[in-house]
């Protein structure tokens, strides 16, 4: 990505406690692949020292170990993407598939990564 920015709100700071008032991120690249198996990459995310699944899965199981548990507790007022790129790549079927999204722009209020 070019950017990212965060923005605190100030009064918490002060008081020792982050509360995080937006977040932007400017021209992102996302990359997403089911392999033949038809399991996806992004199942491994934030689960560190864990093996990816062998088989499909149909939902996520967020992990409350390694790096994605601060993103559990996430909860702000703005997030936005500007700009960026989605690839999603399928090679579980029988003919591979490809679809590109490009110039993304996202903007989404009061949201809440809750899982913990």
């Amino acid at each position: 990505m070019a950017s990212l920015d965060v923005g605190v709100k100030l009064l918490p700071l002060l008081s020792g406690k982050v509360a995080v008032e937006g977040i932007r991120l400017r021209d992102p690249v996302v990359r997403i692949v089911k392999n033949t198996s038809g399991v996806l990459n992004v199942v491994t995310l934030g689960r560190a020292g864990k093996a990816a699944p062998t088989v499909p899965s149909r939902a996520l199981i967020p992990s409350i170990e390694g790096p994605l548990k601060i993103l559990g507790m996430l909860v702000t007022d703005r997030v936005s993407i500007a700009g960026g790129t989605l690839t999603y790549q399928d090679f579980s079927a029988a003919k591979p598939t490809e679809y590109v999204l490009q110039d993304l722009e996202l903007r989404l209020r009061s949201v809440g990564l809750g899982w913990f």
